[in-house]
């Protein structure tokens, strides 16, 4: 693997590994994109098979979420850490260990909760810097984001629904959830509300039974692509559209939470060429970007209507050029990003880091895209 090769062709400036001879911890902290702003991107804590798949992830994630940023005209770069060892002094000790690590960017990264990490880790990296987001409500955070993430995805699909079959109803459509975690549940829970008949799957039984208790049919996870729907909803890990699943998939709509949904980048024309309609998950999931490094007003009332106006236009737009230049949304999103990206790094040089990241408002980012079209 030629690491350099990897962050060259996706336009990567920094790939930082972490090792704490006192904890143990092995982290890795990777900066996509600092002309933007400082780089914002989530702690991910999973069992990887090996060093160089946790590289390949850190990378694709924290690309994705520069195209996040991106998608929402906000002034920040992506980033992402990904740990592989916590260590053998404890959970609380190795998240703070990453927090004296992000300390020393002075300002250049910022982290928050991401799969495997809570809010009472972003706490235990709060001892250490500032550079922290998503902590709990009680400790002046934002608290949890899943609910935004899940609005931006209703967001999104509502833009679908009225591509597809004329009108924003989910009323009298089907939808299979796969995941029910944090964002997976409130979305499926908000479908089932808003009228739809709502699959679900998840391998947590605890999940499950939730999930059920609310009126949701459980089905297998390894079934849950194949589900007679007319939307499937990806909201666990990376990669679940690839060669194998895509020709099983019956869902005339895929919109979801997951990161990197693709196996392949091919795998989106391939989408496209079964007329299955995906948007991007870099368009359909900004909903925590936008919660997460925004100013959330003390009355909350609205947020999440904003955040799901914000992601409808933007799917919007890109359905609208990919059917003006007859490509896939998935070749759309890329090209709506990265000339966005293009405009807004023009003559500005990678961000130092200045100690501090400031948080713009919610309310303007509405009145922007308004304006924007």
């Amino acid at each position: 693997m030629n690491i350099f090769q990897h962050m060259e062709t996706a336009g990567h400036e920094q790939l930082i590994f972490n090792h704490d001879p006192e904890t143990g911890l092995k982290a890795i902290i990777a900066l996509h994109n600092t002309r933007q702003g400082p780089a914002l991107g989530g702690c991910r804590q999973k069992p990887y098979e090996s060093e160089e798949e946790a590289v390949l992830d850190v990378l694709q994630l924290s690309r994705a979420m520069t195209r996040k940023f991106v998608s929402v005209n906000l002034p920040f770069g992506g980033g992402k850490a990904v740990i592989l060892d916590l260590g053998h002094e404890g959970r609380a000790a190795g998240f703070r260990s990453l927090g004296r690590m992000i300390a020393t960017l002075n300002g250049r990264y910022g982290t928050g909760e991401d799969v495997g990490s809570t809010p009472e880790d972003m706490v235990s990296i709060r001892e250490e810097t500032d550079h922290v987001f998503g902590l709990p409500e009680n400790l002046g955070g934002a608290g949890n984001p899943g609910p935004a993430t899940a609005a931006g995805v209703l967001g999104s699909l509502s833009a679908c629904l009225h591509e597809i079959f004329g009108s924003e109803d989910l009323r009298g459509r089907s939808i299979a959830v796969q995941g029910l975690g944090e964002v997976g549940f409130c979305l499926a829970v908000e479908a089932r509300r808003r009228g739809a008949v709502v699959l679900g799957a998840d391998l947590s039984s605890r999940r499950t039974a939730m999930a059920k208790a609310e009126g949701i049919e459980i089905v297998s996870p390894d079934r849950v692509h194949e589900a007679g729907c007319d939307i499937y909803s990806p909201c666990a890990l990376s990669g679940g559209l690839s060669e194998s699943t895509i020709p099983r998939i019956r869902a005339r709509i895929i919109v979801g939470s997951a990161n990197n949904q693709l196996k392949t980048p091919g795998d989106g024309e391939a989408l496209a060429r079964r007329e299955i309609l995906w948007v991007p998950d870099f368009i359909a999931s900004s909903g925590a970007a936008i919660f997460l490094s925004t100013k959330i007003p003390n009355d909350r009332s609205g947020t999440l209507d904003l955040i799901e106006g914000i992601i409808r236009e933007n799917t919007r737009e890109v359905l609208r050029l990919a059917r003006e230049q007859g490509i896939s949304p998935s070749e759309a999103g890329i090209q709506l990003t990265d000339k966005r990206l293009k405009k807004s790094c023009k003559d500005r040089p990678i961000h130092v880091g200045t100690g501090s990241i400031d948080l713009p408002p919610l309310a303007p980012l509405r009145a922007e895209k308004t304006k924007e079209g």
